[in-house]
């Protein structure tokens, strides 16, 4: 009788050893917890991709209106620089000489134009004094200066070289030759805003008068304007505006804040003066700014002429704040549930494997 020997069977070769699990998982979990977090900070990515959009059809409102209405008051005010009356006048510096031509010219100007942005007109000489103020009269001057007026027609008032009060029909006048003491280069305020005591804000546009055969500068036309006819809305919704002068880093308005007038945006808004440099019309730009304790999202584009740069600022919390703050939180409660199934696998595939070479090597 023959005796029988038992037959060994081999388990099948893997091709994956066991050893190899907890590498394959530790990668796998790294590539879901990353594929996590990158959702989550798209879903955010997305909002403010949104709020962004929103922001620029407001700046590119204000900016349409802007560089429209600027185009129709340069080619309005040409004519003031460019008379003959006027460049004599300014060249001869003599506030005590015959001013009737240039009177006439100027009452015959307020009345044919028609557009309510204007609020006074000034000439100066080229040491930056003030020659000639010219208070256009509408519906808003009269009524602030207790007067009645007509809304649809501008009618100069004319000035003398006396110093006004603060009361009466030349109030006004008054204050914007309070607005030119102590100013040695008039260029520097031209597109600039120039807040009067009274508390109105008006923008200021300055231009050279030369001679036109020499082309020397014998003086200066200061325009003003009225900041609401020129930017009718400097919020919408949840968005404020602030407008900055490129070439200095001036803060012209600040509807979050009128206080912020004439700062430098660098230090209101750290960080947002060096992205105003890449703005364009057509080329927004967008940053995260810190004010009193909160941040921001601010989408801005700039303007040729005039050289601005228009910030749409939108709080962050109103969109962010609590949404952030929970899905914070369910990232920390998934994260520590894939720890701890994670950790589980782990150690159950390193007992596997230590049992398997224990079998193994029996």
């Amino acid at each position: 009788m023959s005796s029988t020997q038992p037959e060994t069977v081999r388990a099948p070769n893997s091709t994956l050893r066991t050893r190899y699990f907890r590498l394959v998982f530790v990668v796998s979990v790294a590539v879901f917890v990353s594929l996590f977090v990158v959702f989550y900070q798209l879903v955010f990515s997305s909002i403010g991709n949104a709020l962004s959009v929103q922001s620029s059809f407001f700046t590119a409102q204000v900016l349409g209106d802007v560089s429209d209405k600027f185009a129709k008051i340069d080619r309005e005010t040409r004519a003031l620089v460019r008379n003959r009356s006027v460049v004599r006048y300014v060249e001869a510096a003599d506030v005590s000489g015959d001013a009737n031509a240039i009177n006439e010219f100027a009452e015959w100007w307020l009345k044919e134009v028609d557009n309510s942005a204007y609020a006074a007109l000034a000439y100066l000489d080229k040491n930056a004094r003030v020659l000639r103020v010219y208070r256009a009269e509408t519906s808003r001057t009269s009524t602030n200066m207790g007067e009645a007026g007509d809304a649809s027609i501008s009618r100069v008032r004319l000035s003398d070289t006396q110093e006004y009060g603060a009361t009466g029909q030349d109030a006004f006048v008054g204050l914007i030759r309070g607005s030119w003491k102590g100013i040695r280069d008039p260029m520097v305020f031209d597109k600039h805003t120039v807040l009067l005591a009274d508390s109105t804000l008006l923008i200021r546009t300055v231009l050279p008068i030369s001679k036109r055969k020499t082309g020397k500068v014998v003086g200066f036309l200061s325009v003003d304007l009225f900041f609401d006819e020129i930017i009718e809305s400097d919020t919408q919704a949840d968005r404020t505006l602030v407008l900055a002068k490129r070439d200095s880093d001036l803060i012209l308005h600040d509807a979050l804040s009128r206080t912020h007038r004439g700062e430098k945006v660098s230090e209101v808004y750290p960080g947002l003066a060096e992205v105003l440099l890449s703005a364009g019309e057509e080329d927004t730009v967008s940053c995260e700014v810190e004010f009193a304790g909160r941040s921001y999202r601010a989408d801005a584009v700039s303007l040729q002429d005039p050289s601005w740069s228009f910030v749409a600022l939108v709080a962050d919390d109103k969109y962010f704040g609590g949404a952030r703050s929970k899905g914070l939180l369910l990232v920390v409660v998934a994260l520590c549930f894939v720890g701890i199934a994670g950790g589980s696998i782990y150690i159950l595939s390193g007992r596997v494997e230590t049992r398997t070479q224990y079998l193994a090597s029996a």
